[in-house]
């Protein structure tokens, strides 16, 4: 997986900005009363829609990116052994008695 992923801000303020103008255009032909391009609309409705659609995806792949990333680095010097003694209930118990002990 390629490395060093930027937020995805910058496309997050190109589609807003694309989406302004759409609408903008959505309003503009909606005032004009019974003489309004129904076709136009609804052409318009769907590209916002698409635009956003196309963003959240990003979103979410930016999103899962960063923590496939965590994963990967936690997972790089880890072996079973050690990963099957951190979840080991005796060791969590004698860490427990341990704290309780030291509270006293």
């Amino acid at each position: 997986m390629k490395k060093g992923w930027s937020r995805p801000e910058h496309v997050g303020k190109v589609t807003i900005h694309t989406l302004d103008i759409l609408s903008g255009y959505f309003n503009e032909e909606h005032k004009k009363g019974d003489d309004r391009d129904m076709n136009l609309i609804i052409k318009l409705s769907q590209a916002m829609g698409y635009q956003s659609q196309i963003y959240a995806g990003l979103q979410k792949t930016f999103d899962m990116a960063k923590r496939v990333e965590e994963i990967e680095s936690m997972l790089q010097n880890a072996d079973p052994e050690s990963l099957a003694m951190g979840l080991n209930p005796v060791d969590i118990a004698e860490a427990d008695e341990r704290t309780k002990l030291a509270l006293r």
